[in-house]
């Protein structure tokens, strides 16, 4: 019974043992596979890699453009001209909107309302970090969109101006006195010498007094003449102007 139960362990025992691996017949061709495995299963990843950088390549290109200077200036002056209608700078939701629908026609074709934004905004913080920049048509456009109504006036105001030099007047030539004395006889003159180039200012000091005077009334009554018959000529050109329309209203 004993020697039973002795021969059941032992077999109970050699079932349990695993078996020994069984060595490849071809250790090379084994190595081989393993290798083209990991080779395969690399340029896999590699190809994964290139894909995901090539479309973050890809986004990154479609989100940038780069602005010339003239182009800069271009959508400075658009919002400069944006400002004036609406009374402010658009804000980003404008910017992305009505402003960009307003002057797309005018942008190059690749750039998007993203695009757009991410440059108005570039140039406003660029405004605001340096306020005091040179005085170039970008500043001074940019001053006109952000900046206080100082600095629209003068961006760079100079703490020590030069003062600006009074001109020296130049003495007129005096009229003469007896003219001054005539209004009348003094207008006419003006006109009549005026027209062959002689200068009333030249007439001579001395005057005979009475013919002064008696020139002077004739031309007072002449100026008063025109005055009523340029009143008459008025009157007829309401007439005219009345009959006129009646007409007209007729036809």
């Amino acid at each position: 019974m004993a020697s039973s139960s002795s021969s059941k362990r032992s077999k109970t025992h050699h079932n349990n043992k695993k078996p020994k691996p069984t060595p490849s017949p071809n250790p090379s061709r084994e190595q081989e596979t393993t290798t083209t495995a990991s080779t395969r299963k690399s340029e896999r990843k590699r190809k994964v890699l290139f894909t995901v950088a090539a479309a973050a390549a890809a986004s990154s290109a479609s989100s940038q453009h780069h602005w010339t200077e003239e182009e800069s200036l271009s959508l400075l002056r658009h919002l400069v001209a944006f400002k004036s209608d609406n009374g402010a700078a658009p804000t980003p939701t404008q910017a992305v909107g009505p402003f960009f629908d307003s002057i797309k026609h005018s942008l190059p074709a690749d750039v998007t309302p993203k695009i757009l934004l991410n440059k108005v905004n570039l140039l406003r913080r660029r405004y605001k970090k340096y306020p005091s920049s040179p005085d170039t048509p970008l500043h001074r456009l940019s001053a006109q969109v952000w900046g206080t109504p100082t600095d629209t006036t003068n961006p760079n105001p100079n703490p020590n101006p030069s003062p600006t030099p009074t001109p020296t007047p130049t003495p007129a030539t005096p009229i003469p006195t007896w003219l001054s004395s005539f209004p009348y006889l003094f207008h006419a003159a003006k006109g009549c010498l005026a027209d062959i180039g002689f200068p009333v200012e030249a007439a001579g000091a001395e005057v005979d007094a009475a013919r002064a005077a008696e020139l002077e009334g004739r031309w007072k009554e002449f100026a008063m003449e025109e005055m009523r018959l340029r009143m008459e000529r008025l009157a007829l050109e309401r007439q005219l102007c009345s009959l006129v329309l009646d007409t007209a209203a007729k036809g």
